[in-house]
């Protein structure tokens, strides 16, 4: 019977298989060491990232998995990595240094990464009164900072018995108001608020 053996199990081409069991039907010629070569296809192995969530700033996860594919005794090393970013979105999750050797070609399931708007307490955001909260004839403008943030959104909105709002613009004439300061920055949720009286002038 005639049989053949690659020299190893890894994958590759052009690989020499040692032919056996072939006989020449004369006692002129003698066969031996007969090589062929063929190739060795690497294994598909399918591997399932899982979801993963972050808030903006924080640091990654680790990214975890499911496999499919691997043969008993072979192992996966390094790990998963994702799309670069640190914006507020969604970023693909890539084959980074994943690797079960020469052996398996890895197929990676879509999935992704969300970063989320990391969220302000009110002690992050600090709000800067007008000079001076009687009456001037000119808007009493607030506004509001916190580390980070590149913009905030402003309302104004009447209180009590004064009828104004709400709106963004700072109100002028005497009365008692609310102040709202949102957070604009897509990378951050939270907002902050009072309440003022702009006095009459005596």
């Amino acid at each position: 019977n005639v049989s053949g053996e690659f020299i190893d199990k890894n994958a590759g081409t052009n690989k020499p298989i040692l032919i056996s069991g072939v006989s020449v039907p004369t006692a002129n010629y003698s066969l031996s060491n007969l090589v062929v070569f063929s190739s060795i296809d690497p294994k598909p192995l399918l591997v399932h990232p899982n979801a993963q969530t972050k808030a903006y700033g924080g640091p990654d996860p680790v990214f975890t998995y499911t496999f499919e594919g691997l043969l008993e005794g072979d192992v996966l090393f390094g790990s998963l990595s994702r799309e670069a970013g640190e914006n507020m979105g969604t970023y693909e999750i890539t084959i980074g240094t994943l690797s079960a050797g020469q052996n398996y070609s890895i197929t990676l399931t879509p999935e992704n990464l969300g970063i989320q708007a990391a969220t302000l307490a009110e002690s992050d955001i600090e709000i800067t009164e007008p000079p001076s909260l009687v009456f001037s004839a000119t808007p009493k403008h607030f506004s509001a900072f916190a580390s980070g943030v590149s913009a905030f959104i402003y309302t104004y909105i009447g209180t009590g018995q004064t009828p104004y709002g709400p709106t963004s613009e700072p109100p002028t004439n005497a009365g008692e108001y609310s102040f709202l300061a949102s957070s604009s920055d897509p990378n951050y949720f939270g907002s902050k608020g009072l309440e003022f009286m702009i006095l009459r002038r005596l």
